[in-house]
Order: structure tokens, then C-alpha cells, then sequence
């Protein structure tokens, strides 16, 4: 047992609070968890089954960056680790585990899941290795300096490149190609083939298919290795560049690009090469090369920034197109007497995306091209869309997709209405269908792409491309489909979204707030198979084909191979939420029937499946138990054996609980809050409490937090520093997000002071970060009777100058997320400007009475730093105690581990002061001037302890 494991629900008055109280006054004489033991906090991630079900391993993450791999038999035996390593894969036999080992540095490459990790050349220390274990008894093998690899799907070879070795003057390296080693795990033989630059294995795991890049191009060419025989086969070779290999699924049918020379531009322009059957003696060849083709648009050219797809029966391959680039004289040598270019920007009213968006997507904008589809029996292309920004979601063959087109609603747009056309195209000839227009609404198309699937004012519809039928498939149902309970004023009303399709098509499934429905595809019928409604509890399916993945390309391929099949003939397996009383588990659905199969007071998630067995393996967590894995093996969950143990050391210190309760507002919503005590809390005896607010938190009501330096707001520091934190969910009301918020956080609190009376009322402090932080200026200005004192990171403070900003960080105007937004505003400035001025801070700090810190990194491009400025410049204009700390380089959240370290450090001095009366830091009463900032910098060295 780690700490108290049992979850109090509570109800409100006195009889609660001696019921919640007892149960933790037998850990008052354990110490607290002191910060310079915060390092070896643990947590788990990554785990892994192998498919024969017989094996497991799991990432093992601590505060301080120690971190391992460890593995074991699932039935038991010595646990193995690995230090520093993570990204565990079982090849497809079970009989190897392949991992990437990250250096021991404080700035360790992360290498992930496929391996892919570090830069090119770079000091060696900071390289990656890899590391293969054989499970049958043999000794793990690590190689150095690998930068990426890849595992045959057959499981019997794997694929490891090296880093490209840096040129003699420490220039970046003039070739892509790299040393790539294939490796025979079974032989323990290997081959290494040199200046390799891209590779990629056929789904049988018998082919590998590389780019060569030389440096100067000599040499260059796409080869084939067949694993099986060691044959190595050359596909193409010449003076160009190779890139983008694209197999197709299940087949030896493959495609790439080849660069063409021309020095007429800037640019690259591309050849597009396939061959059908590679894996046969005499693979058939097909090219595409734009310059030969008559039909195709003069000034365009195709571009390898969007990936080769392949459509599901190998007859047309997807790629795109984009413009030339013409080669332009540098800057300042236009001939004589040319003038220097200003560097102005000019931003017009009629931009679509206004300048700064435009410069912040500069890259991406650069590599943006226009779909189009290739018929290999032809000789020409299809142009599938004109309109660069559109974004396809293709079918899972590929043979259709649907394209979000906004072009004709700017004018929403600018208010955060996105409405859009759905438009369904189809992939061989292009031809465009309008399915639905001026929707915000969920579409999807089916895995063949003949039916689609979209919401119109709350009712799910079926569009029929076969014969150009529609069908509304939830007019006859009593249900509502739609989310109710979003306070987001929206111009309609989002759909909960599409669960998946029957394999035959003639059904969707859709869930409502609580349920699983089956829909007929025509409309004719429709059933509800879960009864969540009955007891609050919320059904979702979970998908366990290790095999489902999403897919597409930089530029807008969307979709393939991720839409979920369900069959209803065999099990089908659910999570399960309760509503209310936050409980989890999973559930399976079989004949019409809901069996549970596991059901707890905790947070149970992350359900995989062996793949050739029947082995279930899940993290189970509790705010007072750390996440561990769990195995199972069968579909009988609630006998699940622990595989991991994290924190045994935490039965050493105190460790609070943490309750659910219920409260109203003034408007007589109910609604929910999480109370967490105090590590140590002894009853009778009263504690400070603080205040944490964002939007809905209490879904979070069993996740664990283990206490951290580098986690600003960290619940369970604050609990080991001997506070109550109170964490409430908040409902907004559109045009008053302000007031509204602090009905629902002052009723919370009074709540909580009346059912547990060991809070001291008096000394209650506030602290939130971004729509936190406006929340958080808000109280401190209008609740001093509420707040003693009050943290604000990153705030908004005055709704009426931050509408008319732009966002560093994405480039788009505020104002088209104020309306409909988390800010709520629903209308413009012009037509309420006294919303936004009562909903503002800054038009208020002549009433605040309580000690303000304010946070911002000066970098900050989702906030501007300006709103925390405003808010500071007019309290210190009118004597208020108000603080600022500016993080120098900092955007929205301090990311350096130093400025996460000191901002902690602050937040827990200024609460011990004005909360517990401790005495003041010294910045807090006397501030820190520059000079002052720069002799500590200087020295390397945090200012000596108050």
C-alpha cells in the first residue's frame, strides 16, 4: 500500500467533514516529502506487449532524468533494465526487443518510437545507440551512433543508420547518406551499405528498399535488398536525388522520387517512379515526368513535400504539385544605382490569413502544394483541388476523400465562426460533390469511400455516392447527439463524435453523451446498445488492432488506414467513465449484451492487446497510487496482476487524499470540485488552502501527481507544503466569462469551508496560469473578501486592447477565437463594449486590496506580455502591492528547467508569506533590481535563501 488508497465521495455539512477527516490521521507522525527528494519521483509510459503475449516492457520516467527501460516475462522471472533507454519494440516473433538508448546528458536526444532521434554529425557523446536484446537467453547488444532504425515486420532484420559523418571543415555534411547496417537478428550476421539516405521495409519484412546520396552525385540510385537471399538489386541510378519511398500495403508495389536538373530555377522539381511486383524477376516500371506531359500547368512543377500514397488497389498513386520558383538576383545587386529593398511589412484588410500568420507558417507555407492523382496506365495527372490551404481526408483506399473548403465564409472566419463546404472528391477523376454547406459539424468518409458521413443542425446524415442518396439517420431517435453542456456560444452545437462503420457499410456507429448507437447507413433504423444513460455511465470503443494507424503527408492527405472497422459479431471491447463519481474500467460488448470487466474508484486507461494472444496489459492510477501496468491474461480484468511497482518509497512520507464533491453556484448549476489535503493532515488543526481553476478538471479526479520541481502549480507540492487545494469546475456564461467564473469559484470555496471546517476561511489564496491567470487577476481585483492573496501566470487583464492583438505564437488575430472561444465574448467588441470592459481586470485594479504576483516570459506569443504589463503598470500607478516576474525567453510556459525551478520557489514563498505568515523574501519586499539580476548571472549561481 502506497498511502491511502480509498476515495471519499462527499456529501456536504458537518457529518461529512468528520467523515472525511479520520481516515488520514494515522500518517500525521510520516514526515513530508522534502524537495530534494522530488528527483526520484517515477512514472511509467510506453508499455509494450509482444505479440505472442509473452513478454512485456515499459518505460520507467524519474523527475531527475534517470530514466530506464525495463522488461520481463510476463510470468514471472528476474526484471531486466536498461538505463537511459525507452521506445521498446517486440519484433513480429517475439523473439527480439530492440530499443533506443538516449546519452546520459541532461540534454539527451529523444529518440522515439521508430526509432528517430538526435542530429546529424553532432559531438558523439550526444549520439544515440540502440540496443537488441534476444528474449530467449541471449546478451543485449548495443551499437553507437545510430540515429534511426527500422524492424522488418517479419521480425527477422533490422535496419540501423548511422549519423552522416560531419565534412573535414565541420560544415554540415554535403550529401544526405549515411552508413546503414543491416542486421540478420537470428544469424547475428550484418551487412553495411554506405552513403544510404532514406530506406524503408516492404510489409513482408523481405524487402529493403534504400537511396543512395553521394556527395557530388556520383553513384547516386535507388536499390533493393532482399533480405532472404542478400540479392541487392539497383532499381534506378543517375545524377539525381531519391527520396520519399512509399510501399504499398501488403504488396512489393513501389514508388519514390527523383529530382530533376534544371537551372532555369530554384527550386526542385521531382519524377515520379513505381514498379509493380518489385519482388518478382522483372518488376514492371512506370514514370511520371511533368516536363513530357502536354496537359500539364506551365509554371508548376511537382514537389516531394507532399508523400507518395499509393490507393488501395496499386492502380494511381497521390503526390503533389506546386509552382516554380524563379531564380531572383541576391538582395542589393539589381545593378547600378539599385536601391536597397525596405524591409516593410504590409498588412491589407482583404488578407485571408493576415500577414503574421502568414510569416509564422512561412515553412510550411513554402511546401504547401495542390493534390493531384496519377493514373499509371495513363500518362497524365488529376487535379484533385485549386485551393492550397485545403485539407483532404481520404477514405482508407484512397479512392475518395472529403476537402474542408472555407473560401467562402472570410467574413466568419474573422469571428470564429468556422464554417466550411464539405466536399467530397473523388481520387481517379476528380469530379467534386458539395455534401454540405456552412457547417461546423463532423464528417467523415467510409473505409471505401463511398458513403459519407456529416452532422447538419444536430442530426447525423448519409450521403450515398453510388446512386446520390441522403438519408437523416437520427430524426426518428429521442436522443440528442449533440453536447448540451457546452458553454461555448458556437453557431451550433458539436456532435460527440463518430465511433466507426460496420465492415459491410451498411451501418455507422455514433455515440451521444453517454451511449453507443448503431445507425443503419439508408436511415431506416437505429439502436442504442449500451445503457449508459441509466446509471451516468459513459461507453466509448476501444480499438485493439495494433494495426490501426493514421496517415498523410505534409500539405493535406488526411485519413488512411485510421478509420475504425467495428464488428459487432465478435466482442467488442468499451471504456467506461462514470459521469458523476469518476470511476473507470472497461467493458465488453457481446450478442447485445454489456458485460464489465473491470470497474474501479481509479483512472484505468491505455488497454492493449497482444497481437497472437490473448494478454491485456493497462495502466491503473489514483491520485494516492501512482500509475503502474497491469496484466491480464484474459479479457478478465478485474483479476489483472500488477507488472510494475513505482514509488514503493512513497509509504515513507505523509501523503494527503483527495475528495469529490458537489457544489452549486448563485445560478443553481451543480457541479463539481476536487479537494486535495494536506500531506500529514491532522484534524482539528487549520491549513491554508489554495485555489486552482481552469475549465473542467474534476475528469482528472484519479490522476496521480507526483511532486516535481520542474511543475509550476504542482498540486502535490503544495499539499506537501501543508496546504488545502481546492480545484473546481467552472460553467461560463457567454459575455461574462469573468463574473461567471467567480460565482462558480467563490461557491466552491464557501462550499468547502462549510463541509471541512479545518480550512482556514481567512487565508486563502488564488493561483492560475493563462485562461487560468485571467481568472485568477479577475478574483484578485473583484473577491478580496474570498482571496487573501493570488498568483496569475500568463493572464489576460484586459479583454478590450488583447482583442485587438495578434498571436505571436500562431499568427491569427485574437478576435477569432474571443467570440466563440474560450473567452466566450460571443459578440465583437462594437456591439457590447461594456461586456468586455466589466469582464476586464485592468478596469477594476482600483478596487483591488490583496497582494498580486503576476508571471509572464517575455517571449510569451500565446499571451502578450503587454496584459500583464497593463495590469502592473496601473496597480504600482495606484500604490497596490503587485509584483511582476518577467522570464527572460520564456513563451507561455517556462520550459528551462531553471526558470521552472525559480518560479516554484516564488510561488511557494509568496503563498508561505501572506497564508502562513512566514517571513517575506526579500524580492518580495524589496524587489531585484538589475544590476543585482546580473551579478547573480554572472556568478552562475540562485540568489542566497531568504
Amino acid at each position: 500500500m502506497r498511502g491511502l488508497r480509498t476515495i471519499y465521495t462527499v456529501a456536504l455539512g458537518a457529518a461529512a467533514t468528520a467523515t472525511i477527516s479520520s481516515p488520514v490521521a494515522a500518517q500525521a507522525a510520516k514526515p513530508r516529502v522534502p524537495a530534494s527528494e522530488y528527483g526520484k519521483w517515477e512514472s511509467v509510459t510506453a508499455g509494450d506487449l509482444s505479440p505472442d503475449g509473452k513478454w512485456v516492457a515499459y518505460e520507467l520516467r524519474r523527475v531527475n532524468g534517470a530514466n530506464e527501460l525495463r522488461y520481463r516475462q510476463v510470468s514471472g522471472g528476474q526484471e531486466q533494465s536498461v538505463r537511459m533507454a525507452t521506445a521498446p519494440q517486440f519484433t513480429r516473433d517475439s523473439r527480439w526487443l530492440v530499443y533506443t538508448i538516449n546519452p546520459d546528458t541532461g540534454a539527451a536526444a529523444g529518440g522515439g518510437r521508430g526509432g528517430r532521434g538526435g542530429a546529424a554529425g553532432g559531438n558523439a557523446a550526444a549520439r544515440n545507440k540502440i540496443g537488441i536484446v534476444d528474449l530467449r537467453g541471449g546478451t543485449p547488444v548495443a551499437f553507437d551512433d545510430i540515429q534511426s532504425f527500422a524492424l522488418a515486420k517479419s521480425g527477422a532484420h533490422v535496419a540501423l543508420r548511422r549519423y552522416r559523418a560531419p565534412s573535414a571543415s565541420g560544415a554540415a555534411p554535403a550529401s544526405r547518406g549515411a552508413d546503414l547496417v543491416v542486421r540478420d537478428l537470428e544469424r547475428g550476421t550484418q551487412v553495411t551499405f554506405g552513403n544510404v539516405a532514406d530506406f524503408a521495409w516492404s510489409d513482408d519484412g523481405a524487402l529493403l528498399a534504400m537511396t543512395v546520396d553521394v556527395e557530388g552525385r556520383t553513384g547516386n540510385g535507388v536499390q533493393v535488398l532482399d533480405a532472404t537471399t542478400g540479392t541487392l538489386r539497383s532499381l534506378d541510378a543517375g545524377d539525381h536525388g531519391y527520396s520519399g519511398l512509399a510501399w504499398r500495403a501488403k504488396t512489393s508495389d513501389l514508388a519514390l522520387f527523383r529530382s530533376r536538373t534544371d537551372t532555369t530555377f530554384a527550386d526542385t522539381s521531382q519524377v515520379v517512379l513505381a514498379w509493380k511486383n518489385v519482388a518478382s524477376a522483372t518488376p514492371q516500371r512506370r514514370m511520371y515526368d511533368f516536363s513530357a506531359d502536354t496537359r500539364f500547368t506551365t509554371g508548376m512543377r511537382v514537389a516531394s513535400y507532399r508523400a507518395l500514397q499509393w490507393t488501395g488497389d496499386g492502380s494511381t498513386l497521390l503526390f503533389g504539385v506546386a509552382p516554380r520558383e524563379q531564380k531572383l538576383p541576391p538582395v542589393g545587386r539589381g545593378g547600378a544605382g539599385a536601391a536597397t529593398p525596405a524591409r516593410v511589412q504590409v498588412w491589407h484588410w482583404k488578407d485571408v490569413r493576415q500577414f503574421h500568420q502568414q510569416e509564422v507558417n512561412a515553412v510550411q507555407d513554402r511546401q504547401r502544394t495542390l493534390p493531384v492523382s496519377w493514373h499509371l496506365a495513363s500518362d497524365g495527372i488529376t487535379r484533385l483541388s485549386d485551393d492550397y490551404y485545403e485539407t483532404l481526408q481520404f477514405a482508407d483506399q484512397r479512392s475518395a476523400a472529403l476537402a474542408s473548403d472555407q473560401s467562402a465564409y472570410f467574413k466568419e472566419m474573422l469571428s470564429g465562426r468556422s464554417y466550411r463546404d464539405v466536399v467530397r472528391v473523388d481520387a481517379a477523376t476528380g469530379k467534386r460533390e458539395v455534401i454540405a454547406t456552412k457547417t461546423i459539424s463532423t464528417s467523415a468518409i467510409s473505409p471505401s469511400g463511398q458513403y459519407v458521413l456529416y452532422g447538419q443542425k444536430g442530426q447525423w446524415w448519409s450521403y450515398d455516392a453510388a446512386t446520390g442518396k441522403r438519408a437523416n439517420l437520427t430524426e426518428k431517435t429521442k436522443a440528442s447527439f449533440v453536447d448540451l453542456e457546452d458553454d461555448h456560444p458556437l453557431p451550433e452545437r458539436s456532435l460527440y463524435g463518430l465511433a466507426g462503420w460496420a465492415p459491410s457499410e451498411n451501418a455507422v456507429f455514433v455515440y451521444d453523451k453517454f451511449d453507443l448507437w448503431k445507425l443503419t447507413i439508408d436511415g431506416s433504423g437505429a439502436e442504442r446498445l449500451t445503457r449508459g444513460r441509466e446509471d451516468a455511465t459513459v461507453y466509448r470503443y476501444v480499438s485493439l488492432d495494433p494495426d490501426r494507424a493514421g496517415g498523410g503527408g505534409r500539405g493535406g492527405f488526411g485519413g488512411g488506414g485510421g478509420a475504425n472497422v467495428i464488428d459487432l459479431s465478435k466482442s467488442v471491447m468499451l471504456s467506461t467513465t462514470g459521469d458523476l463519481t469518476k470511476k473507470s474500467g472497461y467493458a465488453k460488448l457481446t450478442g447485445g449484451t454489456v458485460e464489465r470487466l473491470v470497474w474501479r474508484d481509479k483512472a484505468i486507461g491505455s488497454l492493449q492487446k497482444a497481437r497472437d494472444a490473448e494478454q491485456y496489459l493497462y495502466l491503473e492510477q489514483s491520485y494516492t497510487d501512482s500509475p503502474d501496468y497491469f496484466i491480464a491474461a484474459s479479457d478478465a480484468l478485474n483479476s489483472a496482476q500488477a507488472v510494475s511497482k513505482t514509488n514503493p518509497f512513497q509509504d515513507d512520507y505523509g501523503w494527503g487524499k483527495q475528495v469529490l464533491m458537489d457544489y452549486k453556484n448563485k445560478r443553481g448549476d451543480k457541479l463539481q470540485m476536487m479537494l486535495t489535503y494536506p500531506a500529514n493532515y491532522q484534524p482539528g488543526k487549520k491549513y491554508p488552502m489554495l485555489v486552482y481553476y481552469y475549465e473542467s478538471l474534476s475528469q482528472g479526479f484519479h490522476n496521480y501527481i507526483g511532486p516535481s520541481d520542474r511543475t509550476v502549480y504542482n498540486t502535490q507540492v503544495f499539499s506537501q507544503e501543508g496546504y488545502f487545494v481546492l480545484r473546481p469546475d467552472i460553467l461560463f456564461q457567454k459575455r461574462n466569462p469573468g463574473w461567471s467564473g467567480l460565482d462558480c469559484v467563490t461557491s466552491a470555496v464557501k462550499t468547502a469551508v462549510a463541509a471541512v471546517t479545518d480550512i482556514e476561511a481567512q487565508k486563502v489564496g488564488a493561483m492560475g496560469h493563462s485562461w487560468g491567470g485571467y481568472q485568477s487577476a479577475f478574483y484578485a481585483v473583484h473577491a478580496p473578501e474570498t482571496f487573501a492573496t493570488a498568483i496569475a501566470g500568463a493572464p489576460l487583464t484586459n479583454l478590450v486592447s488583447f482583442y485587438g492583438y495578434t498571436s505571436g505564437n500562431s499568427g491569427q488575430a485574437e478576435a477569432q477565437h474571443f467570440e466563440t472561444g474560450q473567452e466566450r465574448m460571443d459578440v465583437s467588441l462594437w456591439e457590447d463594449r461594456q461586456a468586455f470592459i466589466r469582464n476586464s481586470a485592468v478596469f477594476a485594479v482600483d478596487s483591488l486590496r490583496i497582494p498580486l504576483l503576476l508571471e509572464e516570459g517575455d517571449a510569451d506569443g500565446n499571451v502578450n506580455p503587454f496584459q500583464s504589463q497593463e495590469l502592473y503598470n496601473f496597480g504600482r500607478r495606484l500604490g497596490k502591492e503587485v509584483v511582476y516576474l518577467v522570464y527572460e525567453g520564456e513563451n507561455h510556459n517556462v520550459a528551462r528547467a531553471e526558470s521552472q525551478r525559480d518560479y516554484q520557489k516564488r510561488q511557494i514563498e509568496w503563498f508561505a508569506h501572506y497564508l502562513k505568515g512566514e517571513p517575506a523574501a526579500d524580492w518580495i519586499v524589496n524587489g531585484e533590481s538589475y544590476q543585482t539580476r546580473q551579478r547573480i548571472l554572472r556568478g552562475g549561481m540562485a540568489p542566497p535563501p531568504a
